[in-house]
């Protein structure tokens, strides 16, 4: 597999409802969210 377009961004957000549960935080605190995106030559997505 050949890639031929990486796209990565890294944002600050606060925690979800659920990240607070997930992770034990009491209150809602700030974290980074990391996406990505990556194309192959044969078309899809990959990761």
């Amino acid at each position: 597999m050949l890639l031929t377009y990486v796209e990565q961004t890294i944002e600050a957000v606060m925690s979800s409802d659920v990240e607070e549960e997930a992770f034990g935080f009491p209150e809602p605190r700030s974290c980074l969210l990391l996406k990505r995106k990556t194309d192959s030559t044969n078309g899809p997505m990959a990761e």
